[in-house]
């Protein structure tokens, strides 16, 4: 039978699979020995959670993330982003250790620079990097056939998501108006 080169075998596709977890695991492997581990970083001071390498790419991501929907103007833009990482910081703080754990790892990955490189398309160190590189990070991530690098930017978005748009300054540009009356005074009740 002749061999049909734009289907993938069984042959093909077990080489692939063979491939694929190699890459990952010598990605895994190069992370722990390269020594860019998070795990003895200290907490940023008046964080709970989040380093301060945690916090440059926190920034990025939350403008990333916001894209057109910030301010024109760059204080009040700024006091969206620093909540917004101020958010992300009490969410993941508040995960259960196995969750903090994945956590952990996808950001020390981020840190590292040949995955940040390669993996995600930004040459920049995050503390340099802004809105457009999160956006880059975002999209290699969200187009990758690997479902652990789709499932890195599945997180990603959602933790940039729920910071931003929690916000009410955000409010007015998704359109939502805020909670009913009715369930504030039911609270504060």
């Amino acid at each position: 039978m002749p061999a049909d080169t734009a289907t993938l075998d069984r042959r093909g596709f077990l080489k692939l699979s063979a491939g694929g977890a190699t890459t990952l695991a010598l990605l895994g492997a190069g992370v722990q020995l390269s020594g860019c581990s998070q795990r003895s970083a200290a907490v940023a001071n008046g964080y709970r959670w989040l380093t301060a390498s945690d916090i440059h790419f926190m920034r990025a991501l939350v403008a990333g993330v916001a894209g057109n929907a910030l301010p024109a103007d760059p204080t009040a833009a700024g006091a969206i982003v620093d909540e917004g990482v101020r958010r992300a910081d009490i969410e993941l703080a508040a995960l259960g250790a196995p969750a903090q754990q994945e956590v952990r790892k996808l950001l020390d990955l981020l840190q590292w620079t040949p995955f940040r490189r390669f993996a995600g398309g930004v040459t920049r160190p995050w503390a340099e990097a802004g809105a457009a590189d999160a956006q880059t990070l975002l999209k290699h991530l969200h187009d990758s056939h690997l479902s652990l690098l789709s499932g890195a930017y599945r997180a990603l978005a959602k933790i940039g998501s729920t910071v931003l748009w929690s916000q009410t300054p955000m409010n007015a540009f998704s359109h939502y108006p805020g909670p009913p009356a009715w369930a504030i005074s039911a609270l504060e009740a």
